[in-house]
């Protein structure tokens, strides 16, 4: 992969979500471990990322997707670019659905997708 292609879109993905947020992101932040990050990787994207795309979420099922997001922070710090992806669809989806979430989720998970986007630049 091209560095400055990756290093170029990151930063702007940064800068949206900033914008969103109305502040820049923070550098500290909690990162969940999930035992099994092959398994939440899947709930997220096979089980819960359609029904929200669909916009057929329940408030439990928006409730689990930013939970099962979480716990996917340690391993989207990784190399493993499958898990930050699962992260860029979450951005794209919760902006598109913001109805089925609450404003303390959409920011809990922009605050945390931008610590993921921060990290990366650091290392692209």
């Amino acid at each position: 992969m091209n560095r400055e292609l990756i290093h170029n879109a990151l930063r702007q993905r940064l800068s949206e979500v900033e914008t969103l947020l109305n502040e820049p992101v923070g550098d500290a932040i909690t990162v969940s471990d999930s035992d099994d990050s092959e398994e939440k990787l899947r709930v997220v994207m096979v089980r819960l990322f359609p029904k929200v795309q669909q916009g057929k979420a329940s408030a439990d099922d928006a409730a689990s997707y930013c939970e099962q997001l979480e716990q996917l922070m340690k391993a989207a710090l990784t190399e493993d670019w499958r898990f930050l992806d699962a992260w860029n669809n979450a951005f794209e989806v919760i902006h598109a659905q913001q109805r089925l979430f609450t404003t303390e989720q959409k920011s809990n998970v922009y605050r945390q997708y931008g610590f993921l986007l921060k990290s990366h630049l650091k290392n692209a």
